[in-house]
């Protein structure tokens, strides 16, 4: 798992704890007058069970993204696994992908915020492109 950014940014690694369900990097990521908690995810294929570092960062006054790969596939095209989706909420979180990531026009990836205004605010203009390759191990 890997962040890529540029040299201008500050970045430092986080600790939001271990988890057997997943792997997950967390990084703070520093701007001119704010930063950003950004914890890249990646979550097999499976049951769902969605313990996740959420749950600590909603604890914290800081600005939070959850990214990645989540595995929640829902029954039809467009939509998440009712049990991921009821979790989310729950947790006061916006998923703001709503376009397909994955063939037959399910969303794989996702990304979360704080459902505020001002967490909500740092996903706009989002768009999906291919980056047309894919690295397995």
């Amino acid at each position: 798992m890997a962040v890529i950014h540029r040299d201008i940014v500050k970045c430092s690694v986080v600790d939001v704890g271990d988890y057997t369900q997943f792997e997950s990097l967390a990084v703070e990521v520093v701007g001119r007058q704010s930063s950003v908690v950004v914890v890249c995810i990646y979550r097999p294929p499976g049951e769902v069970s969605l313990i996740s570092p959420t749950n600590w960062l909603m604890q914290l006054d800081r600005q939070f993204a959850v990214v990645g790969d989540f595995n929640v596939l829902g029954p039809v095209a467009g939509e998440l696994d009712r049990r991921a989706a009821d979790v989310f909420v729950q947790h006061g979180q916006r998923q703001h992908v709503n376009v397909a990531t994955y063939t037959g026009g399910k969303i794989l990836d996702l990304i979360l915020t704080r459902d505020d205004d001002v967490s909500s605010s740092l996903v706009s203009q989002l768009a999906v492109a291919s980056v047309c390759f894919s690295i397995t191990t």
